[in-house]
C-alpha cells in the first residue's frame, strides 16, 4: 500500500468515526427499548441513517481511490455500485417477484423495501426473511430487548438503588475490549456498574 493510499484510508476512518459512534449507540438504545415504541423506532431510524452515511462515505472513497484503475467503458455503458439484501440466517436473497435479484442504491432504501415486503429489520441492522423456522426465531429472540421493568421515580429497586431518571451511561471496556456502559442512575456516587458483573471506579 502506498503512503498516499494509507493517508487516504486514515481520512476515511476519521470521516466515519462519528456515524459509527451514532450507530453503536442506536443499537444499544434499540436493544434496551420495547419493540414498536417511539424510542425504539427512533433508535432504529437513527442507526439506519448512520449506516447509510458510512456506506456513502465508503462508496465515495472507493470511487475516488481505486486500487486498480479500470479501463474506460465503451460509449453507452456505465458502471454502478448497487446493494442486494440477504437474510441474516438462511442467506435467501431478496427478489421481489422470485425472478431476479433486486438492487438498491442505499442500505436505508433496501431495509425499507424488505420491511414493506414482510421481512424483519433487526436492531443491529441485519434483516430476517419471512421464514419462521427455529433458526430464524432463535436469532430474533436473541436480539429482542429485555422486558421493561415498571418502576416509579424514587421507588427503591430490588438491589436497593433508587432510580429517578436516566442512567449514567459512562463508557469503559471489559476484559476483551468490548465497550460497556454504566447502568446506575445518573449522578450516582458508587463505582460504575454495567449491571453484568463489571465495575470500575468513578473519576470525579
Amino acid at each position: 500500500m502506498t503512503s498516499d493510499r494509507h493517508l487516504a484510508l486514515m481520512d476515511l476512518m476519521r470521516e466515519i468515526e462519528q456515524p459509527s459512534a451514532v450507530y453503536r449507540r442506536s443499537v444499544r438504545l434499540a436493544a434496551s427499548t420495547a419493540t414498536d415504541t417511539p424510542a425504539n423506532s427512533r433508535a432504529i431510524d437513527s442507526g439506519k441513517q448512520a449506516l447509510d452515511d458510512i456506506e456513502q462515505a465508503v462508496r465515495r472513497w472507493t470511487a475516488e481511490h481505486p486500487e486498480h484503475p479500470e479501463k474506460p467503458l465503451p460509449a453507452g455503458f456505465r458502471r454502478d455500485t448497487v446493494i442486494a439484501v440477504k437474510c441474516a440466517v438462511c442467506e435467501y436473497e431478496y427478489d421481489e417477484d422470485e425472478s431476479y435479484t433486486v438492487h438498491f442504491d442505499s442500505v436505508k432504501q433496501a431495509t425499507d423495501a424488505v420491511r414493506d415486503a414482510g421481512w424483519t429489520a433487526l436492531s443491529d441492522g441485519r434483516v430476517l426473511c419471512q421464514n419462521d423456522d427455529p433458526e430464524h426465531q432463535a436469532l430474533l429472540d436473541a436480539l429482542m430487548p429485555p422486558e421493561p421493568v415498571t418502576q416509579t421515580p424514587g421507588q427503591i429497586a430490588l438491589d436497593g438503588s433508587v432510580h429517578t431518571g436516566p442512567v449514567c451511561d459512562e463508557m469503559n471496556h471489559n476484559s476483551v475490549g468490548s465497550e460497556i456502559f454504566c447502568q446506575l442512575a445518573s449522578g450516582h456516587h458508587a463505582d460504575h456498574d454495567d449491571d453484568n458483573g463489571t465495575t470500575w471506579p468513578r473519576e470525579d
